[in-house]
């Protein structure tokens, strides 16, 4: 298993998930890459976090459980990871704090926490919900697929095929 020294050190982000789910494994439920629209002082806050820490925003990640105190050896593991995660640029949420928009996959605050927050600011939308007004993010398109062998074969009949007719229609004009 990678110490966590090493853990500190991993670059990609592919790298960095792909050792937290073997240092903690199943601790990270959902991933998003930022808040909706409606919570956008959420995201402005983030980006002034990372870049007074120099590091680029990455993803907000939603873990089963963050300890508010590190009382046990279990606990101090956790917040250490945490540390590294947010010094790589990433925002942790617990599940009861956000869930995600089932059209966009953007970060939304739960229930619960709206309701607490609302009481203490306004920068909230005015009502709760569980979906965002944000159109979903376009899809990125699958890159074009390698030919195949015996799509070249065929692709090369098809221009044979091709050539004759021409050479039939040239033949035609005469």
């Amino acid at each position: 298993m990678l110490s966590l020294e090493d853990f500190n050190k991993l670059d990609t982000d592919k790298e960095i998930m792909t050792e937290l789910e073997k240092l903690l494994p199943e601790w990270l439920v959902e991933t998003a890459p930022r808040y909706a629209k409606e919570y956008d002082e959420l995201n402005i806050s983030w980006d002034k976090v990372c870049k007074k820490i120099g590091t680029e925003k990455r993803k907000l990640l939603i873990v089963k459980y963050l300890p508010v105190k590190a009382d046990s050896d279990s606990d101090k593991y956790i917040n250490n990871i945490a540390d590294i995660l947010v010094g790589h640029g990433y925002l942790l949420r617990r599940t009861v704090e956000v869930i995600l928009c089932p059209k966009t996959g953007y970060a939304l605050v739960s229930k619960k926490m709206f309701e607490y927050f609302k009481k203490y600011n306004n920068i909230f939308p005015e009502k709760w919900s569980s979906e965002s007004t944000e159109d979903p993010p376009p899809k990125t398109p699958s890159p074009p697929s390698t030919p195949t062998s015996s799509d070249k074969v065929r692709a090369s009949e098809d221009s044979e095929d091709h050539d004759q007719e021409s050479n039939d229609s040239a033949e035609d004009v005469d």
